[in-house]
């Protein structure tokens, strides 16, 4: 994080680190970014998927066309097409996610390319977009958005995922890490102690900034005010970490320590400022 500069709005309080890295350096950085990957996990995302796909309303009568990007192990893809929602369609920027949504799963239209440019390299209109934990690795989320809205048929609608920026769920897991980065960001600005933890509560920490890998924290407020400017309705929520739908891979640990983890992250800060996750619900305004 100390090589990058982190900028932060005052309206909105979204944040970004400056400057972005150049595209061959995230190419190499996420070729093989997902380990292990296995198909013992399908079961585990049906379970959230079957959540997921009745908490956005859809409904399992196929027909649907999703396009799923940035898909990561393919598997959201693939449980749409197995609950009988329809047909997907997969890009992902690994080709070794890629390979294994196509040769393991079976996604027939499993394309490896870079999510940014997902909207030029599919064809046609879909349903539903999906894009999960993708737009705070982006250098330029805002065009992004666009262009997926542009693949997007009159009626459908898009789901963006990604970390909420002002979320304090974050200080529950796990206190280690916490404790380095607070610390990271107190050397880097000189601020004391008591200031780096005045901001923290007050949800100025920017949950999920972390260069090169999130290049972004963007928060309810921030999404919202992109939205109107961009002449797109949106209707935003928040999901804690223990929600299946929003975190297939987080397993909680049945310790005292994982349960209070839990508990404080989960019942005590996520209500403050939203949960660790943000979800906005995108459609074109002359939908």
């Amino acid at each position: 994080m100390e090589e990058f500069e982190i900028w932060q709005c005052k309206n909105c309080g979204t944040g970004r680190a400056w400057p972005p890295p150049p595209p061959e350096t995230l190419r190499e950085f996420y070729d093989g970014f997902l380990k292990g990957l296995t198909a013992e996990l399908l079961p585990r995302f049906i379970s959230a998927g079957r959540l997921l796909y009745r908490d956005l309303g859809l409904r399992p009568e196929g027909g649907l066309r999703m396009l799923d990007v940035g898909g990561g192990g393919g598997f959201f893809a693939k449980v749409f097409e197995e609950l009988g929602y329809g047909s997907s369609t997969y890009v992902d920027l690994d080709p070794e996610s890629t390979a294994f949504a196509r040769d393991t799963l079976g996604l027939r239209d499993a394309v490896n390319a870079d999510a940014g440019t997902a909207s030029t390299v599919v064809k046609g209109l879909f349903d539903f977009v999906y894009c999960r934990h993708v737009i705070e690795h982006l250098a330029d989320p805002t065009t992004f958005m666009r262009g997926l809205l542009s693949v997007v048929n009159a009626g459908g609608l898009c789901v963006v995922q990604c970390p909420n920026g002002a979320s304090l769920e974050y200080f529950a897991y796990p206190w280690s890490s916490l404790r380095n980065r607070l610390s990271r960001i107190r050397r880097a600005n000189g601020y004391s102690r008591t200031r780096v933890l005045s901001l923290a509560l007050s949800g100025c920490m920017l949950h999920g900034m972390d260069p090169p890998r999130h290049l972004w924290a963007i928060t309810k407020r921030g999404m919202l005010a992109w939205a109107r400017r961009s002449g797109v309705s949106c209707r935003t929520y928040m999901r804690h970490l223990g929600n299946l739908a929003y975190s297939p891979h987080y397993r909680p640990k049945d310790t005292f320590r994982g349960r209070l983890s839990d508990f404080l992250g989960q019942r005590v800060l996520s209500p403050i400022h939203g949960g660790t996750h943000l979800v906005a619900i995108l459609r074109k305004e002359d939908a």
